[in-house]
This record gives structure tokens, C-alpha cells and sequence, in this order.
């Protein structure tokens, strides 16, 4: 049985480039030394205890499924290759990440064979692969074009509290 940090890293291994794995997974002091792998090993940590363990409500979670992971890994991938951070993705206000997610699902669906006309940027980000790979991307969009939403409210109730 492996441990709950080799299981991360043999995801990691999965999803990032071999090019830049090493720099994904070096090590400063106690953890990880780049920002988006730490940020992706807390979120591997709760998953893993949430898959575990009873939450608020009497029914037992059942473990997290090889796709719910795969779209975690995919986040993290988008952070730590693409440099897609909480930071930049903030900038996209328009719903393009949002956007970018039905791109991928719809050619998930049907392949177009070329440049959807809702895709929101240039044609060197679109990569469109197979079709669950797709989805895949969509469900790590959707999640940041969330996280975004949550945190742009909490950033507008911060600032009324300022007031």
C-alpha cells in the first residue's frame, strides 16, 4: 500500500509533461516548493479525507472516482503548466472560462474538427484530445470558472464590510 504522498505524486506523474515533473515535484524545506503543487497537494489531502471519512450529514461519502480525481489533476496541471492561476483566471470576467468548458464538452460530444466558434482565446490553447480527455479539461474549467465566481463575491462582501 502506498502512501497517501506517493498516491499524489503518482497522479502528478500522470497529467504533467515529463519535462517539467521535477520542478512540480521538488521539495523547499517540509513540502513542495511550487505554489500551484502545494496548493494541489491540500486539496489532494481533503479529497482523500473526505473520500474516508462521514461529513455533515449521516450518510457515508463514498470514495472519490477515478474521473473526480482526474478533473483535480487537470486543475492542477492548468496551474502548474499553463500557469492558469486563481490570479489570472480573476482577470476573465466575461464567463470565457465558462466559455472554454462548453467548447471542450461540446466537442467531447460531437468532434467539429476545428475551432469552435465559443472558444474564447487563440487557436494555439485550443488541444482538443479524445473525447473523455475533453471532458476532463471542461470539468478543471468549470471548477476555476467556479472558484473564480466564489471568490468575486467574497472579494465584493469584503469590500461592502470596508465600507
Amino acid at each position: 500500500m502506498s502512501t497517501q504522498r506517493e498516491r499524489f505524486e503518482q497522479i502528478l506523474r500522470q497529467v504533467v509533461a515529463p519535462d517539467y515533473i521535477e520542478d512540480v515535484l521538488s521539495i523547499e524545506g517540509d513540502g513542495y516548493a511550487e505554489y500551484g503543487t502545494v496548493l494541489a497537494w491540500d486539496v489532494f489531502q481533503m479529497a482523500e479525507k473526505l473520500s474516508t471519512e462521514k461529513v455533515d450529514n449521516p450518510v457515508e461519502t463514498s470514495p472519490l472516482t477515478s474521473a473526480t480525481r482526474d478533473v483535480l489533476a487537470e486543475r492542477v496541471r492548468q496551474m502548474e503548466i499553463e500557469w492558469w492561476t486563481p490570479e489570472r483566471d480573476d482577470l476573465h470576467t466575461s464567463g470565457e472560462l465558462a466559455e472554454a468548458a462548453a467548447a471542450y464538452a461540446s466537442e467531447a460530444a460531437r468532434s467539429f474538427g476545428g475551432l469552435p466558434g465559443s472558444w474564447p482565446w487563440a487557436l494555439e490553447w485550443w488541444k482538443p484530445t479524445t473525447p473523455r480527455r475533453n471532458l476532463v479539461k471542461a470539468g478543471a474549467l468549470i471548477l476555476a470558472e467556479i472558484e473564480r465566481l466564489d471568490r468575486a463575491v467574497s472579494a465584493t462582501a469584503s469590500d461592502k464590510e470596508d465600507l
